[in-house]
C-alpha cells in the first residue's frame, strides 16, 4: 500500500490548493501517486496562469490538452477528454492556441491543417515561459510532442 502525504479525497469531496506562479504561462497538473490507471482515465489537465492584466479571452485562446485514454494496448488519443473530438473551428482573425502534451509513453504529432494544406503558426512560448519575440518566429505549422510538454502558437486567419 502507498503511503501519501495528504489524506484521501472521498468520492464527491473536493480540497483547495493554494499556489503563487513564478509566471503566467500554460501549465500541466498530473496524478503522481497512482496505481497505474488514473492518468490513462484522463486525471490530467491544463493549468493556464494569466497576467492579472490580460485576462483570457476563451473566443480567441484556446487549450487543446491530449493524452491517451484507455489501456496500454487499447488506449486511444483523446483531445479535451474526447476520443471523438470535433475540428476546431476559428474565426477570422488573431488566435492563441494552448497545446497540453500528457499521454503516459507517446509521441504526439501535431499539425495545423487547413484545406487539406499544413498552414503556418508563430511559436509563442514553451513549456510554460513566454519566448522573447526575437525566438518568435513563423514556421511550418507541424510538431511532435511527448509526455510533459507545452507550446502556444498563433496564427492570424
Amino acid at each position: 500500500m502507498m503511503k501519501s502525504s495528504r489524506p484521501p479525497i472521498a468520492p464527491g469531496d473536493s480540497f483547495i490548493v493554494r499556489i503563487t506562479p513564478a509566471r503566467a504561462g500554460t501549465f500541466i497538473y498530473h496524478t503522481h501517486d497512482e496505481a497505474g490507471s488514473e492518468l490513462s482515465t484522463g486525471l490530467y489537465g491544463a493549468l493556464i496562469v494569466e497576467e492579472p492584466s490580460a485576462p483570457r479571452d476563451t473566443t480567441r485562446d484556446h487549450a487543446i490538452v491530449m493524452g491517451m485514454l484507455g489501456g496500454a494496448t487499447t488506449g486511444r488519443l483523446a483531445v479535451n477528454g474526447r476520443t471523438d473530438a470535433a475540428p476546431l473551428t476559428l474565426a477570422p482573425g488573431a488566435h492563441r492556441l494552448r497545446f497540453v502534451s500528457i499521454p503516459v509513453d507517446e509521441v504526439i504529432a501535431v499539425a495545423f491543417v487547413r484545406d487539406s494544406v499544413v498552414q503556418e503558426w508563430r511559436v509563442l512560448a514553451l513549456d510554460g515561459a513566454e519566448l522573447p519575440d526575437a525566438q518568435q518566429a513563423n514556421g511550418v505549422a507541424r510538431r511532435s510532442v511527448s509526455a510533459g510538454q507545452t507550446f502556444d502558437v498563433g496564427d492570424d486567419s
